[in-house]
């Protein structure tokens, strides 16, 4: 009996996985076929899965909202994006992000909005060696699409809140990386210029880290714009 896969013998590659065994009849004896798929086209489609999402969820917000102009004043709709800039570091990691992250509100109440919100991250990330020279470097995109509530607290003072399912390219500290797909969650305040559109805003947002991994930037700063608010 021998292991065949086409007519090259068999090897193990890191980025695949066994995914059947046939058993064919081969010279009047069983013969055992082995199948490998890529791990990596997966992560890939999953990627650019999320980037279209968040492309259609923009270009469908700024649709709506150059329908909903002609309406009088006191519309209930708006939209904006955030950049998103953090930094961390710890004894192990150096990370930089910049992200941007569309959104688009509705105001059920007064003072109340809630919504639709989607994120895309670049990290660049440095792991040091305890002497704290750097030996790896990687370039990870993150992403993610959930729901946003938004409360003005004093003039253009406000509070939100937003829970995210995400897509993260996990990296521990011995380099070794893997995807995760989950929930998180974030909290924050910020300021919005108001009286005018568009109108500009930043906001300081903390990560809940709901998934419990490593990370050295829990507090992000971000500065945008709004439409209508």
């Amino acid at each position: 009996m021998k292991l065949w896969s086409g007519q090259k013998a068999f090897r193990v590659q890191k980025t695949c996985i066994l995914s059947a065994v046939i058993l064919n009849v081969h010279g009047g004896g069983p013969t055992f076929v082995l199948h490998k798929e890529t791990l990596l086209n997966s992560t890939q489609e999953s990627i650019m899965r999320n980037l279209i999402l968040i492309l259609v969820f923009t270009l469908s917000c700024y649709t709506f909202l150059q329908a909903q102009s002609s309406e009088a004043q006191g519309r209930r709709w708006w939209t904006g994006a955030h950049t998103t800039i953090g930094f961390g570091a710890s004894t192990q990691f150096i990370n930089y992000t910049l992200g941007l992250a569309p959104m688009f509100g509705y105001q059920v109440i007064p003072g109340i909005s809630v919504g639709p919100r989607a994120s895309i991250l670049y990290n660049h990330i440095r792991l040091r060696d305890i002497g704290g020279n750097v030996i790896q470097t990687f370039n990870v995109v993150d992403t993610g699409i959930g729901a946003f509530v938004r409360g003005q607290v004093y003039q253009q003072y406000f509070l939100q809140a937003e829970l995210m399912y995400e897509s993260i390219d996990n990296i521990d500290t011995s380099g070794s990386s893997g995807r995760l797909n989950g929930m998180n969650a974030y909290i924050g305040a910020g300021m919005n210029s108001r009286g005018r559109t568009p109108s500009f805003e930043i906001m300081l947002a903390y990560d809940l880290n709901l998934q419990a991994i490593f990370k050295n930037n829990l507090i992000n700063g971000r500065f945008g714009f709004t439409l209508f608010y």
